[in-house]
């Protein structure tokens, strides 16, 4: 065996003695960890589930509620909207049951005939949660799925349409 492939043979063998196996099923490996796995997180209870939650602004300006698309998003894409902090809205995020870094709930939530009702239900509780007096003003700020969510949120009276889409 020359020098060489000496080399080449001690350097993978210390790869191979390097390497630790781990499980690829534990949480943080593959996907973030999600709130109920990672408490520095910021959360809510909401409805029976563990919803990723954040807010910003004064919590008495006229709120804006940001409602992602998907099923499955998540609302980073829509963090821009903090910008209207600047303009006198309390901005809320938040990822919907099951989606993004809120908790993972079993599929058969998603089975029913009640699905869409479950995450109506979710959004009038982040609403309910949050809203302040009877005189603040709530928007809805939705994309896609959340359009269609938010429209189905409208029938409490201290929303304020339209929904942004």
């Amino acid at each position: 065996m020359t020098l060489k492939q000496l080399i080449f043979a001690a350097i993978l063998q210390l790869f191979f003695v390097a390497c630790k196996q781990k499980d690829l099923a534990s949480p943080g490996l593959l996907v973030p960890r999600t709130v109920d796995q990672d408490h520095s997180l910021p959360a809510l209870p909401i409805n029976g589930t563990l919803l990723h939650v954040e807010s910003f602004g004064n919590p008495s300006d006229p709120m804006i509620v940001v409602v992602h698309g998907g099923p499955g998003g998540d609302y980073r894409s829509m963090l821009s909207a903090k910008e209207f902090i600047q303009n006198g809205f309390f901005v809320v995020f938040y990822d919907q049951r099951g989606s993004g870094l809120s908790k993972r709930e079993h599929k058969s939530q998603y089975e029913s005939n009640n699905a869409v009702q479950l995450f109506i239900d979710d959004l009038d509780g982040i609403i309910n949660h949050f809203h302040a007096s009877d005189s603040q003003k709530v928007f809805l700020a939705g994309h896609s799925w959340g359009a269609m969510l938010a429209t189905g949120s409208v029938s409490y009276t201290h929303l304020t349409l339209p929904t942004i889409a």
